[in-house]
């Protein structure tokens, strides 16, 4: 059968398998590994849309394929996979080296199709993909590529069809690059919210549940995700995806929401599958006072019985919290206050005080939150070495002093890394803030994936208060310090404590290695096994329904 789109995510370097290098801590806080084969939501949201308006699709996780089966051959993969129109996302910048092997691979095979590229990297750097990437067909602007791709769609089928009438959309026809119309991006989100659903039901019927698969350890801590709001308020400076970016790139000038009754039915659909946590993204208080008593409505007459776990860019009020602690029995918070240090804090754009940070802990363990994660960074404005470490002896002080219960504060840290975002302030403006860009453009960060063999060479930035090796140093000498602070407060096992100072001793020796020294990909350094949040194996973590759909799939094949 033959698809009308596959949608493929690359591994952040195409051959990793025959490179290996030691790609240190710069994905120990988020569920993939350093290949970063954790696939934008946009997936899941494009495949809602798409597929219920009848087009056939398909998500082919290649990061993943190549991370779990090693004797997974890509190209092999890829040939037997026929589509009218593949597309692939180059939405971090990470991921540039892998997208552009995987689509001059997929072009090669598959000549005759559509090959397009879509994502917030993408959209910074169309100009440079089409004009440097012939294997490239177009590109889909914006954070919103629903309706361009259904467009898309409607007009390919074989060869290299005209595209000028379709907006968001920049292309090449005739070696000669064309940019349409870029629209402003959509005010509500409702349109296209995930129906999971709708998904697993598509995933088990067409038998690609695993090629769908989010991330490789989803089998074993598996986690969920809805997705509230695009855009954002703020100007955390390195961040591509700040109000600063949005409006001079993407073509959104102010954020937009999801409405409560989306939301929840989004993490609904899911949670009708499987007990799983669902990580809310977005800060949920930007939707107002209003809106948010009215999803916390929706969600307590749910009575979910898995746990959610909400983001904050700011302290919220007592009233918000209030609202999210009615939203289930065990609901776990995050904030980033990336430094303790204020001043460090609002140079990056975290306009908020220590005071604001306390009061904000203290509440929210009054409320009974089953947790509260502080996530700390390394690599921002102003920050030295001595202060990057720092921070771990006032999260001590805050255990001590600020909370009473054991196990309901954690924190993290990790470094600023590997590249500065593109469309972010200091991408533009680097020295204005501070920092010294190491590399520029598509090429640079290419070259530098494929031959650099430790995570220090890969780092593309430094700045005016500690040099590239000082970053790296810190980044090791402040996880060893919060690892220690974790084991005399109990918040880990002395046991899984000296195991995590035992790898991040090694690691760190390895940051930048010797020609004899070359290390194979490790999955997380820093993190001890089950701190980042709770999970258990995805085979008990299965509902019925999910069994059932699965069962109504293979009587179907049969």
């Amino acid at each position: 059968m033959t698809l009308d789109l596959l949608l493929i995510h690359p591994p952040s370097v195409y051959d990793f398998r025959e490179r290996p290098a030691h790609c240190g801590p710069v994905s120990d806080l988020i569920p993939s590994t350093p290949v970063f084969e954790l696939y934008p939501a946009g997936f899941l949201s494009l495949s809602t849309y798409l597929g219920r308006k009848g087009f056939k699709l398909k998500i082919l996780n290649l990061a993943v394929q190549m991370l779990l089966n090693p004797g997974f051959n890509p190209e092999r993969a890829l040939r037997r996979e026929e589509a009218r129109v593949y597309g692939i996302d180059l939405h971090w910048f990470v991921h540039v080296q892998g997208a552009l092997e995987t689509a001059k691979l997929v072009k090669k095979l598959h000549p005759d199709s559509l090959l397009v590229v879509g994502g917030l990297t993408s959209t910074f750097f169309w100009e440079s993909l089409l004009k440097n990437y012939s294997f490239i067909d177009a590109v889909v602007l914006g954070d919103t590529a629903e309706e361009a791709l259904e467009a898309l769609l409607n007009r390919a089928s074989t060869g290299k069809p005209r595209l000028d009438e379709i907006p968001n959309v920049a292309w090449q026809h005739r070696g000669k690059v064309k940019l349409n119309v870029f629209k402003p991006a959509p005010e509500n989100l409702d349109d296209y919210a995930i129906d999971y659903s709708f998904l697993f039901k598509e995933f088990l019927k067409s038998w690609s549940f695993s090629s769908a698969l989010p991330f490789a350890r989803f089998m074993r801590e598996p986690i969920g995700l809805a997705l509230t709001m695009k855009g954002c308020p703020h100007n955390c400076i390195t961040c591509g995806g700040s109000a600063f970016a949005y409006k001079n790139f993407f073509m959104r000038s102010r954020p937009a929401f999801k409405s409560p009754e989306k939301i929840a039915g989004e993490i609904l659909s899911l949670l009708d599958y499987m007990r799983v946590p669902v990580f809310i993204v977005g800060d949920v208080q930007l939707m107002g006072a209003r809106t948010l008593e009215r999803l916390s409505r929706f969600l307590r007459e749910a009575k979910i019985d898995s746990p959610l776990i909400y983001e904050f860019f700011s302290p919220p009020s007592r009233r918000t919290l209030k609202c999210l602690r009615e939203t289930s029995d065990r609901v776990m918070l995050q904030i980033s206050p990336e430094s303790h240090d204020e001043e460090v804090r609002v140079k990056f754009g975290r306009n908020y005080g220590n005071r604001d940070l306390v009061g904000f802990i203290r509440e929210a363990e009054r409320l009974g939150f089953e947790r509260l994660d502080l996530y700390f960074m390394v690599g921002l404005p102003g920050q030295t070495l001595k202060t990057a470490v720092e921070a771990s002896s006032f999260f001590s002080k805050l255990l001590r002093e600020e909370v009473k219960g054991g196990g309901f504060l954690n924190a993290f840290t990790a470094p600023l890394a590997p590249f500065i975002d593109p469309g972010s302030m200091v991408y533009m403006k680097p020295e204005a803030f501070g920092y010294r860009l190491l590399l520029r453009g598509l090429e640079s960060h290419v070259k530098v994936m494929e031959e650099a063999e430790g995570w220090g060479e890969t780092l593309d930035y430094e700045t005016r208060w500690m040099s590239r090796r000082e970053i790296v140093s810190a980044a090791y000498l402040a996880a060893e310090a919060f690892t220690k602070v974790k084991m005399e407060h109990g918040i880990i096992s002395e046991n899984e404590g000296l195991k995590t100072l035992e790898a991040i001793k090694e690691a760190s020796e390895a940051a930048y290695p010797r020609k004899h020294a070359r290390e194979k990909l490790m999955s997380r350094e820093t993190v001890p096994k089950g701190d980042l949040y709770p999970s258990r194996r995805l085979i008990f973590s299965l509902k019925p329904k999910f069994y059932l759909t699965l069962l109504k799939a293979l009587l179907k094949r049969t």
